[in-house]
């Protein structure tokens, strides 16, 4: 992970751009569970 991930700048505007991001995970944990309980296990998982 950078601090500033590539883009490519697809329109830009007076106060705004349309940017496309390369693909990138930042996290991602697979829990198969029942939503309250995985959420708690993923967090876990995470920052646990």
């Amino acid at each position: 992970m950078t601090q500033r991930q590539e883009f490519q700048t697809l329109q830009t505007f007076n106060d705004f751009e349309i940017r496309e991001y390369a693909p990138c995970v930042i996290a991602e944990v697979r829990v198969t569970a029942d939503y309250s309980v995985a959420a708690s296990a993923a967090f876990g998982s995470l920052f646990g």
